[in-house]
Parts: structure tokens; C-alpha cells; sequence
């Protein structure tokens, strides 16, 4: 019998000024899955229980361009700080 594991993504995005992007839209994906989230006022952002796997993350802001960042969650927690 085989148990999935889940992990709990956290970030945090900043523009290059280190002011937190309040709003940004964040997206988690791969070719199975995906889940969305915006940032709060300090920019912080969280997705929970995801399977382990690889992913796309893209993120969304109104005064920046289109980020894209492949990551792996192989842990039971992960962090990303974004600028």
C-alpha cells in the first residue's frame, strides 16, 4: 500500500524595492493539479496539502511582469521568497 505525501508551500513576494506586492496572483500547477492564491498586505502567500511533486508557479502583478518558476515539493514544508 502507498501513501501520498503532501507538503505546504509558503512564500513571500517583494518588488526590488523590498515592498511586500499586496495582491499578486499566484498559480500552482502541473499537468494534474492546480491551485490558486493572491498575497496578503505583506505580501505573503500559502498553498497546503500538495502532493509531492514538480511544479509550475507563476506570479501575477499588475506592476510587474509574469514570473515563472518550476519547483519541487519533496518536503513537508517549503518556502520561496520572490522579488
Amino acid at each position: 500500500m502507498a501513501f501520498s505525501q503532501n507538503g505546504d508551500l509558503y512564500g513571500n513576494v517583494k518588488f526590488d524595492t523590498k515592498e511586500p506586492v499586496l495582491g499578486a496572483y499566484i498559480i500552482l500547477k502541473s499537468s494534474s493539479f492546480q491551485k490558486e492564491a493572491n498575497s496578503d498586505i505583506n505580501g505573503d502567500f500559502y498553498f497546503e496539502n500538495i502532493p509531492y511533486g514538480n511544479y509550475t508557479l507563476q506570479l501575477h502583478s499588475l506592476n510587474a511582469e509574469v514570473k515563472t518558476i518550476d519547483i519541487t515539493i519533496n518536503t513537508s514544508e517549503k518556502t520561496l521568497m520572490l522579488h
